[in-house]
């Protein structure tokens, strides 16, 4: 599955020692593990998308040097 550099700029994919893979949240909102990678990445993405549209990462996705208080 092709992820977009904006989710990459979200979020972290980890493979842990039994095997299975985690995509979480680089600020801690929500966590994915399990051991079918597709399914993992696609409900990592489902909950990206949803916090992307509450505008959880708008500073994270702005352009490097401006702020959402200065832009």
């Amino acid at each position: 599955m092709i992820v977009s550099d904006r989710f990459h700029k979200c979020a972290e994919t980890k493979r842990m020692k039994d095997g299975s893979i985690q995509i979480h949240c680089k600020r801690g909102l929500w966590s994915v593990r399990g051991h079918d990678e597709d399914f993992v990445e696609r409900e990592a993405i489902h909950y990206w998308q949803q916090y992307l549209s509450d505008g959880e990462y708008d500073t994270l996705l702005e352009p490097t040097g401006r702020s959402a208080d200065n832009g």
